[in-house]
């Protein structure tokens, strides 16, 4: 099929408000899969090939069966599919067919009562059903529950018959997203979160233990000196609430409200009034609350686990059993070994669809052993880049211009610590070698001792011919 015109250049505002009611949708907590299969159903009755091949890709790659897409089609005959998901199907053929079904009450009704249900207990996703919903505008009395004004929420202007121009009334204006911007690094890959704080105060548990040393300690001491000044203004306000200070003296009196939140009194000066030592008691009980919050703080902070895990520079593409294989190596950088060790190896790939739009996909790498029981020295991780694969074909120049990410993370218990340690660590396509190897980074002793030299872990050399790896590579059973 031929496309005749591009919509993104010739309406791009337009454009721009479906991609936006498109990004809504997959945030509102629907189940993807019911939304491939909506998507889906659609494209069938629309027949567009382009669309059917698109979202059915998109299924597949969430884990959907290829016999519930092949009946889908016939979904009515079906028992693989779900009340939830005939109900949403009917309601997708119903309203894409409107000229010839007008939408039947039954199926409005139930559609209704399995997304919208109680409005009380109400989730993310039935906000997104309910803009679909309803298409009738005299569907609901004024002033009930479910109308705009029971919400709370803005609506577009209407017209005089009660209904807005070329939308439903029923479809509340969120309001403006918040322009808080959150940067985000992973090792060198950097992204941007919208709507959201990097320090929540809301949340000062997670804030104080996220925090920098540096910052946590400049936080601790900021905040040590603003309950002393509050404190300390408190005496300053009624003279002669303190012997010996100097009259007019906010020094002095600071330096009593330290000594007082310590609860250490030196003698020289003391509370002279009933109001200084309202004050004093309660300056007391906030230093005792200080200093177990701190204490707390201070535990939690020096007491979480650390992998002290050590990664190679650089992944390598080299030739493993006649095939390209992606390798990535991680030593053991504590005396003790680990065990149960799990891994996992994502690559994130930047593409453009059709449109010229700049989409990410994220897939998962299978590795050709991704848990071993025993990890005192290294592993190598290892992805074989076969017709399977999302780096199929892939090499240094491809994997740059899909800005493809690679990401590693190992988790594993550390039996000295009794506790589950992880880490993560992603490479840019930069890092990525292709037609290198590792070199070997364990020698033999004399007396038969291996000797693991984490210094060497990285170290590349040209991949001349195929060789068999060190340590923990492949899984026992043969790959198909």
């Amino acid at each position: 099929m031929t496309p005749r015109l591009n919509p993104y250049k010739a309406a791009p505002e337009a454009m721009k408000a479906l991609v936006a009611l498109e990004n809504h949708v997959q945030e509102s907590g629907l189940d993807h899969s019911l939304i491939d299969l909506v998507k889906t159903r659609a494209s069938q009755i629309n027949g567009c090939a382009y669309c059917i091949h698109m979202h059915t890709s998109e299924a597949r790659a969430r884990g959907e069966t290829e016999e519930r897409l092949y009946l889908l089609n016939a979904w009515h005959e079906s028992p693989l599919y779900s009340d939830r998901e005939r109900a949403a199907l009917a309601w997708t053929e119903a309203v894409t067919l409107v000229s010839e079904t007008h939408v039947p009450d039954g199926v409005y009704d139930q559609a209704r009562a399995t997304f919208l249900g109680n409005r009380a207990g109400q989730s993310d996703d039935v906000h997104c059903c309910d803009q679909c919903l309803e298409p009738h505008c005299n569907r609901l009395p004024r002033g009930s529950s479910d109308t705009l004004e029971g919400r709370g929420l803005k609506s577009r202007s209407k017209t005089r018959g009660g209904c807005s121009a070329g939308t439903d009334r029923r479809i509340p204006m969120e309001g403006e997203p918040s322009e808080k911007v959150a940067r985000v690094r992973l090792g060198s890959y950097e992204f941007k979160k919208k709507g959201i704080s990097r320090f929540d105060l809301r949340d000062p548990y997670h804030l104080a233990v996220a925090l920098t040393w540096p910052q946590f300690l400049a936080a601790l001491l900021a905040l040590y000196l603003s309950v002393n000044i509050v404190f300390a203004t408190l005496f300053w306000l009624a003279p002669g609430s303190v012997a010996n200070t100097r009259p007019g003296s906010l020094g002095d009196a600071f330096f009593f409200s330290i000594e007082t939140l310590a609860t250490v009194g030196y003698g020289e000066m003391y509370l002279a009034t009933p109001y200084g030592r309202v004050v004093a008691a309660t300056e007391i009980v906030c230093g005792l609350a200080f200093t177990a919050i701190l204490t707390g703080l201070a535990f939690v902070r020096f007491s979480r686990p650390r992998a002290r895990l050590v990664f190679a520079p650089n992944p390598v593409v080299a030739m493993h059993n006649g095939k390209p294989t992606l390798m990535v190596r991680i030593g053991n950088g504590r005396a003790a070994g680990l065990s149960d060790a799990k891994a996992q190896l994502n690559v994130l790939l930047s593409e453009t669809s059709a449109e010229g739009n700049l989409f990410h996909r994220a897939q998962e790498l299978q590795l050709e052993r991704a848990h071993i029981p025993f990890f005192p020295l290294f592993l190598t991780l290892m992805h074989v880049l076969d017709e399977q694969s999302p780096l199929y074909g892939y090499d240094s120049a491809r994997a740059i211009a899909a800005k493809a990410q690679v990401f590693v993370l190992l988790e594993a218990r550390d039996p000295t610590l009794a506790t589950t340690v992880h880490d993560i660590r992603n490479y840019g396509p930069e890092d990525i070698r292709f037609g290198m190897r590792y070199r070997d980074a364990v020698t033999t002793a004399e007396d038969g001792t291996p000797i693991l030299d984490l210094t060497r872990i990285g170290e590349l050399e040209p991949d001349v011919g195929d060789r068999q790896e060190q340590g923990w590579t492949e899984r026992e059973e043969k790959r198909e």
